[in-house]
């Protein structure tokens, strides 16, 4: 059974549609995701990543894709626990999220070490290679690598790098 562990976009979205004014059009990502997800008969639990309402070891996949990123240190720690909590013995974690490289690391008022508050109120953590190693430290790690991808913003050269690891819990 494979869990994925995504953050409440559609909140965040509409705070920052609303805070610029705009208007809430469509779904975000999040929810077309549910849509997919139900119509193969999977079933949606929103929870917070710091107390997951799951059985231990119940999974065989947790992919966490950008969502430690938006919690502050305690948080990032209690959910690395509970992430392992519910991976069965085997069962595989697959992690993403922005590194201390990203052209964003800096970007916004500096709440913790690496986390910065932008100007729409979301809190990012960047994350620096140790960092991911020790969080998941109890887990045998597969591989840790980075995505790097250059682009292109108001004719500067900038990049963006994402922290790509694999554990599985022994």
């Amino acid at each position: 059974m494979v869990f994925q562990l995504l953050m409440n976009e559609r909140e965040a979205w509409e705070q920052q549609y609303h805070r610029k004014g705009g208007m809430w059009r469509g779904s975000s990502p999040l929810h077309f995701e549910v849509s997919r997800a139900a119509s193969i008969g999977a079933e949606y639990v929103l929870a917070d990543a710091t107390g997951l309402p799951f059985r231990e070891k119940c999974f065989d996949v947790v992919n966490c894709s950008h969502v430690l990123e938006h919690l502050d240190e305690e948080g990032r720690k209690i959910a690395s626990r509970e992430v392992l909590r519910v991976l069965r013995c085997g069962g595989r974690l697959e992690l993403q999220a922005f590194s201390v490289r990203d052209m964003r690391c800096g970007v916004g008022e500096e709440v913790e070490m690496c986390t910065f508050r932008r100007g729409d109120g979301i809190q990012y953590h960047y994350f620096q290679d140790d960092e991911v190693k020790a969080l998941f430290a109890l887990m045998e790690m597969v591989r840790l690598e980075h995505r790097t991808l250059m682009k292109r913003y108001h004719g500067q050269g900038m990049v963006r790098d994402v922290v790509q690891a694999e554990f599985v819990k022994r």
